[in-house]
């Protein structure tokens, strides 16, 4: 026995000390994979051409890619994303709100006949306000 086989031998005495029960593990298991195995999409896309440039599915076996390649049927091709709906805005104008505030109407009138007599048409129009709001009440 050479001195490189003693240091394995007690490397693997203490490897079975440091162990619950004193048993190495014949073969440890591996991780499940990441991504399920199954058919997916080409990442090469060479089976495309070979399928009349329809996109071809290739097996993944949970490891790594496969030579097992099939051609993608119509359903599952990848569809284009339907284009976004048009909204369209209508302006819609409403009609012009008339506030009657229940005076007589004549407002413009009073306000002419003001300007051409210089204001002297300003009493007159005052106090036929004032008797208006007066008799409305």
């Amino acid at each position: 026995m050479t001195a490189d086989d003693e240091k394995f031998d007690a490397l693997i005495a203490e490897i079975r000390r440091s162990l619950p029960g004193g048993q190495i593990p014949a073969e440890v298991p591996p991780p499940p994979p990441a991504v399920p195995a199954g058919w997916y999409p080409d990442p090469d896309n060479t089976a495309g051409p070979r399928y009349g440039s329809i996109p071809g599915l290739r097996y993944f076996d949970g490891v790594e890619w496969t030579e097992h390649r099939a051609p993608m049927q119509r359903s599952q091709q990848r569809q284009p994303y339907p284009a976004p709906p048009i909204y369209v805005q209508q302006n819609v104008v409403a009609p012009p709100v008339v506030v009657n505030n229940g005076g007589s109407g004549l407002a413009g009138l009073h306000l002419l006949l003001t300007f051409l007599t210089c204001g002297l048409w300003l009493p007159v129009w005052l106090l036929i306000e004032i008797l208006q709001v007066a008799g409305d009440r």
